[in-house]
């Protein structure tokens, strides 16, 4: 996903590529945003056009399209699958930590890193192998 400021709650859309892989938003339900490939733009997927919704047109045509996710949302779905995640946000860095007792025998997740948003990507992006790797 391109750096946009407006959008740094979202995760990317690679992340996301890989979330619905392993089960995430099957219903499609919690979709905050589009992702549409073919302009690499980000869209509501409730705007109207002359005869559809993004929305609908996704749900017709789900390769058109990428659905993007909160950060929130994202944790607390890898909560409710067994993990327990501490973020915490110091002075100069920010560090994660997380596990799963359930997987790898409880072993510990860490990182430190200069920023909260560089800290989050990486939690995530370590949250997906980690439980991509456990099913």
């Amino acid at each position: 996903m391109k750096t946009n400021k407006s959008y740094n709650w979202l995760i990317s859309e690679k992340q996301a590529e890989k979330l619905r892989q392993l089960g995430f938003d099957e219903n499609n339900e919690q979709i905050v945003k589009l992702f549409e490939k073919s302009t690499n733009l980000i869209i509501e997927p409730s705007l109207e056009t002359f005869e559809t919704t993004y929305y609908k047109d996704y749900l017709k045509n789900p390769d058109k399209y990428i659905p993007l996710y909160t950060y929130e949302q994202v944790l607390e779905w890898f909560r409710e699958k067994g993990f327990r995640i501490s973020l915490e946000n110091h002075e100069n860095s920010t560090k994660f930590m997380f596990y799963n007792m359930k997987i790898n025998g409880g072993k510990h997740f860490k990182g430190e890193y200069s920023s909260y948003e560089e800290t989050r990507e990486v939690l995530v992006n370590k949250l997906i192998e980690v439980y991509g790797n456990s099913i």
